[in-house]
């Protein structure tokens, strides 16, 4: 239920690839259940600023990294933005995708 998921995920720290799409939605879902959560970003993409502001009009605590996931040099600019405004990282989504022809 709503409820069992809001007390299990209650003060847990999410971080994962969600500007848009798939990962969009699995940070509003760990939004709404009680999640802090880390939005990342890459280079090319317009800042969440829209996914940020829905998820702090519902309660939520969120913050935006620009990060290249395909660089493994700028992980650790999510892990350092997890730490700094949360404290620390219970659940790590990854949620990258390569864009291109099939």
């Amino acid at each position: 239920s709503i409820l069992q998921n809001y007390c299990r995920y209650q003060g847990r720290r999410q971080a994962g690839g969600c500007g848009t799409g798939i990962g969009r939605a699995i940070a509003l879902a760990y939004a709404r259940a009680g999640a802090d959560v880390v939005i990342n970003h890459a280079p090319d993409q317009a800042s969440p600023q829209d996914l940020l502001d829905l998820i702090c009009a519902q309660g939520g605590r969120a913050v935006a990294v620009q990060a290249d996931v395909g660089n493994p040099a700028e992980h650790a600019l999510l892990v350092d933005a997890a730490l700094t405004h949360f404290g620390r990282i219970d659940i790590l989504v990854n949620n990258a995708a390569v864009k291109g022809k099939a």
